[in-house]
């Protein structure tokens, strides 16, 4: 099994360097690309929440929100509730490049799955289906049901 967890990694890895190197920003790395896609999904969030969804420490994060911030693709504000906090959201900017960061992987996994016979691809995505089903079910439960 340890094969899968790095044909996982290494598919996920190069969809998002593939991505990064199409989005038409120059100097965004795929952690940043990332970062801003948390954003546009998710919302605005503290950088504590950021820090825990790219699972690296708060100082990595602030150096790329500061990258970011210069770049213009997100905004940090004095979170009104709790001013030792801020929240940081994506601008238009932002927003634009998440939508081309998409279209760049969407074209990848196209790339990637038309090396697929129909029949395997009909079983590859059942199989994925039910991988998915199971890791949404997980994080829902925040992963109560994994020892």
């Amino acid at each position: 099994m340890e094969s899968l967890r790095h044909y996982f990694h290494i598919i996920h890895k190069a969809a998002n360097i593939y991505a990064t190197r199409n989005v038409g920003a120059e100097g965004l790395n795929p952690t940043e690309i990332d970062l801003i896609r948390h954003l546009v999904t998710q919302g605005q969030r503290n950088q504590q929440a950021i820090a825990e969804y790219l699972q690296i420490d708060k100082a990595a994060v602030t150096r790329a929100l500061r990258r970011l911030e210069k770049k213009g693709y997100v905004q940090r504000l004095v979170d009104e509730s709790d001013a030792r906090t801020k929240q940081v959201f994506a601008t238009n900017d932002g927003i634009n490049i998440r939508g081309d960061a998409a279209i760049a992987e969407d074209l990848f996994y196209d790339w990637l799955l038309e090396s697929l016979a129909p029949e395997d691809l009909v079983v590859f995505d059942k199989v994925m289906q039910t991988l998915y089903i199971r890791a949404n079910e997980a994080l829902q439960n925040r992963f109560s049901s994994i020892p």
